[in-house]
């Protein structure tokens, strides 16, 4: 790994959501204890999710949000804005995210179905928005790609005989 002090602040926030999503699981699996009585907070609702799923969330969300200031940065070092593009097709998708976590942590009250509907929306057009963005990447490697060279008479050619290569050239065999 590299040293402590090369490590950017998001590389913080990585390990520190990996280490709160391991320490919830773990926790979760030798107390049995749920979010709510963890946080004493009195028991919660059958429909409440559990610690290891809250873990799960809020990881995901923070190593989304991550991914995308990555991206960003790589976007920067490369000099090349359709790293930005997909940064910005990621946001929906971190939208989504949240709004499932929004409606999860009110206990996914009836009153808030449409959070179901906006997430899922959300989503459709994060999708649709990587998918463009993927294919513009990809335009990279057409336009970065070398031209084919034009074969002339002074151009050697890869499908003739080794002679016209380099006629000059002294072949030793040894003889046995």
């Amino acid at each position: 790994g590299a040293p402590a002090s090369d490590l950017q602040g998001a590389d913080y926030g990585l390990i520190l959501a990996t280490f709160l999503g391991v320490a919830g699981l773990v926790g979760s699996h030798v107390t049995g204890l749920d979010t709510a009585v963890a946080l004493s907070l009195g028991p919660e609702p059958a429909n409440a999710l559990s610690l290891p799923t809250w873990a799960v969330h809020v990881s995901s969300v923070t190593e989304w949000w991550l991914a995308c200031q990555y991206v960003w940065e790589y976007a920067d070092a490369t000099n090349n804005p359709r790293w930005k593009n997909l940064t910005w097709a990621m946001v929906p998708s971190l939208g989504s995210g949240l709004t499932a976590c929004t409606f999860h942590l009110f206990y996914n009250p009836s009153s808030l179905a449409p959070l179901v509907t906006l997430q899922a929306a959300l989503t459709l057009l994060g999708n649709t928005c990587l998918c463009a963005a993927g294919f513009s990447l990809t335009q990279i490697l057409v336009e970065n790609e070398p031209a084919p060279i034009e074969e002339t008479s002074e151009t050697p050619s890869l499908s003739a005989p080794a002679t016209t290569l380099a006629p000059d050239a002294q072949i030793l065999v040894e003889n046995e």
